[in-house]
């Protein structure tokens, strides 16, 4: 500029324009040039108020309006990515304190469009801006809008059904009685008309005074698409540059799915909200006031806890920080619903601590029909295990007790899973459902483990275990599960149930209540086979007959690879899965857990003669069953060698 905007004759929307002109051409950004932009957008606004002295009442909210455009211009091309780049090269806290600075110039440019009307809405938009201002008559409802109720002012940005919107408190009398008798302006003018601003708003404008009635309520509400990487400080753990760029690519339609190591992620827009009665902000709302407001969350891949924050900035210190203090969140889904008990600039932030960007949108779906096709399959698998478990007599013995209850709550959890997983609209039932996982998934994880130990027990009496100590099996599977679960809920009952999901809490390290029987669980059986490997090697050299040692040997490192897969390969694929996040490894998890069920079927009834054999026989003995079926079911012919074996030992 040739001279200062203080001896300049020309009009503040003149030289915001040639100003957005200048920044937009010249390219040179500097920490200098944007603090040096910053104080000219201040001293523009007190021109713009000085000059209106001059315009006519019915012409002020044009030229209001068309300053107003120009310098949310020059405040997009302040809150761009090169122009954060200059800011963090430089000294500590200058993005936070330009940021913060740009926003209060924005509030102040608000509340001077909205002192050229008397009542109604305007909205203007740039770049990476959005705002609406409204003016309100506290004591004339007759000028409400559609979406106002008896207890709230609503403003909103863009269409009516999306999630971008404000819900003020109506001023009690107590209030309202307060502010008039800090408020000098004139009593309602008689005399006002209607006007249009831009392509589709309409405002009613003072023709004979101000339009500073002493009942108007000014209301501002504005969004900012790139504010918030522009709040943070470098000494300030909350936020990195990493979270920005994650909200940011999300916002331009990509996903992140790069490990995030951050406490804190920005997952929204920033919005700012702000009252004032006459000249006087409103800043305090009585206890049982809030304001509601609704953000949409940029990444959804984010798999974390969110918090409704604002921003509070120190121009002591030159550094701000997101606290959460008299903010709540009521609705924690894609669209997050926050209420609080004053006004400033908000923002949602994902709890991510020690987690990591989650599988992309896709991949997530494709898995979540995996499993749900995977349990259903193993569920009916695991019944019909259940059914030959329980219905062949000449199978019974106490392995095939563990194997039928460890099928029954393995059909269990995973009905429970993929009826209830998701099931997050009632915090209490959720809770339940997530209790009942848990409980029926330690259960399975017990009689695995009884698996292994009945093994081992088999093979040290030479094949002989008996029937003893089925009383302790069901004490130690049951009992055991339900004992961890009840201590749990009572004492940590918050750690059951999710935002996401009906399962454990990763806060606090509650998860481990899951992963770490998991983990022993693992452990343990690896253990055991090795041992019982040992053993069944060692018992076979003892046997005289070759034959005789090579069927042994090979019954017994099946069963020790079965078992190995069925508890160790599906859980120690889970445990990395959590460790860290890979849609490699998510997709093999998926699905040996969904289908373990079928797994076991495969193993134990489909693959295994002497089962085979007493189902033929059992289904040859019913007069259901057509004639011909039961005469060929007995001529089967006779069982081979492995099965004659497993027969002997009663393994089914």
């Amino acid at each position: 500029m040739k001279q200062p905007i203080d001896e300049s004759s020309e009009s503040a929307e003149v030289i915001a324009n040639n100003i957005k002109m200048d920044f937009n051409s010249t390219k040179i950004v500097n920490v200098e040039t944007v603090s040096q932009t910053v104080n000219l957008m201040d001293k523009l606004i007190d021109l713009q108020a000085e000059q209106l002295q001059n315009v006519s009442h019915d012409q002020k909210l044009n030229v209001v309006f068309r300053f107003q455009e120009n310098l949310l211009a020059i405040a997009s091309d302040l809150l761009q990515e090169d122009v954060l780049i200059v800011l963090e090269n430089g000294q500590e806290g200058e993005s936070a304190k330009a940021g913060t600075s740009i926003s209060d110039e924005v509030e102040e440019s608000a509340f001077l469009l909205a002192d050229t009307f008397k009542y109604g809405t305007v909205e203007i938009n740039s770049e990476t801006i959005d705002m609406k201002v409204r003016a309100v008559d506290i004591n004339d409802k007759s000028n409400d809008t559609e979406e106002d109720n008896e207890e709230h002012y609503v403003v909103s940005l863009g269409d009516k059904s999306s999630c971008s919107y404000l819900k003020l408190p109506r001023l009690t009398e107590k209030q309202t009685t307060t502010l008039l008798t800090m408020t000098d302006g004139p009593e309602d003018a008689t005399e006002q008309s209607t006007v249009s601003v831009g392509s589709e708003f309409m405002a009613t404008v003072e023709t004979s005074s101000l339009g500073l009635t002493k009942e108007k309520l000014k209301i501002m509400f504005v969004a900012y698409k790139t504010l918030g990487k522009f709040l943070h400080s470098d000494h300030n753990d909350d936020i990195n540059s990493m979270a920005n760029d994650n909200a940011t690519e999300s916002y331009n339609g990509t996903v992140d799915s790069r490990v995030n190591t951050t406490k804190l992620v920005l997952d929204s827009h920033v919005i700012g909200a702000s009252l004032r009665f006459g000249d006087h902000p409103f800043t305090e709302f009585e206890d049982n006031q809030t304001v509601e407001f609704c953000l949409t969350r940029l990444n959804l891949s984010l798999f974390g806890k969110p918090k409704c924050v604002y921003w509070n900035y120190s121009e002591i210190t030159n550094t701000g920080k997101w606290l959460d203090n008299g903010c709540e969140t009521k609705d924690m889904t894609t669209h997050i619903v926050c209420t609080c008990n004053h006004l400033t600039n908000f923002a949602i932030l994902m709890d991510v601590h020690k987690a990591h960007a989650m599988i992309p949108e896709p991949h997530e779906d494709a898995l979540g029909y995996i499993t749900i096709i995977g349990c259903s399959i193993s569920i009916v698998a695991l019944l019909a295990c259940i059914f030959v478990f329980s219905i062949l007599k000449r199978l019974k013995s106490l392995r095939t007790t563990i194997h039928r209850n460890l099928c029954i709550s393995l059909a269990a959890s995973q009905f429970i899973f993929i009826v209830g997983v998701e099931r997050t609209e009632n915090k209490v039932v959720c809770s339940v459902i997530a209790g009942a996982l848990h409980y029926s998934f330690l259960v399975s994880f017990m009689w695995m483990c009884l698996e292994g130990i009945h093994l081992y027990v088999t093979l040290v009496r030479v094949f002989n275990a008996g029937d003893h100590g089925v009383l302790q099996y069901y004490l130690a599977a049951y009992a055991l599960p339900l004992l961890v679960v009840a201590v749990l809920a009572g004492s940590v009952p918050e750690g059951y149930g999710t935002d996401k999901y009906c399962w454990l809490s990763t806060e606090n390290n509650f998860i481990l209540a899951f992963a770490a029987p998991v983990a022993v669980i693992i452990l343990l059986n690896l253990v055991i086979l090795v041992v019982s490997l040992r053993k069944a090697y060692a018992s076979s050299k003892a046997m005289k007959q070759e034959a005789t040692k090579t069927q042994q040997l090979r019954t017994w490192v099946k069963g020790a690879i079965t078992l190995l897969f069925l508890l160790g390969s599906t859980w120690a694929t889970g445990l990395l899965f959590f460790s860290r996040s890979s849609v490699f490894v998510a997709y093999i998890f998926t699905i040996l857990n969904s289908l373990q069920g079928f797994f076991i079927f495969l193993f134990y009834c489909f693959n295994n003669d002497t089962v085979k054999k007493e189902t033929k026989r059992w289904l040859s003995m019913k007069r259901w069953v057509p004639i011909k079926i039961r005469e060929l079911l007995k001529e089967t012919p006779k069982t081979t060698s492995m099965g004659n074996t497993l027969s002997n030992l009663r393994l089914p």
